[in-house]
């Protein structure tokens, strides 16, 4: 029987998202966690950066918020 692919999670810096039971999961699940440097996903994330800040913007405006 062949093996499930393996996934790919990018996660920020952050130490809420490290957790025992998170590590176990992602694992059993065949994920790789690949953690961005704390304070820089805004440089690692351009098109949330650039692109969609206007789309998120509009929302915003449309919304009230």
């Amino acid at each position: 029987m062949s093996q499930s692919p393996h996934h790919l999670l990018l996660v920020d810096g952050h130490s809420s998202n490290w957790n025992p039971d998170m590590i176990e999961r992602v694992q059993q699940a065949r994920i790789i966690i690949i953690q961005f440097p704390a304070h820089l996903s805004h440089v690692l994330q351009p098109l949330d950066a650039f692109y969609f800040r206007s789309l998120k913007q509009e929302i915003r405006r449309h919304k009230g918020l």
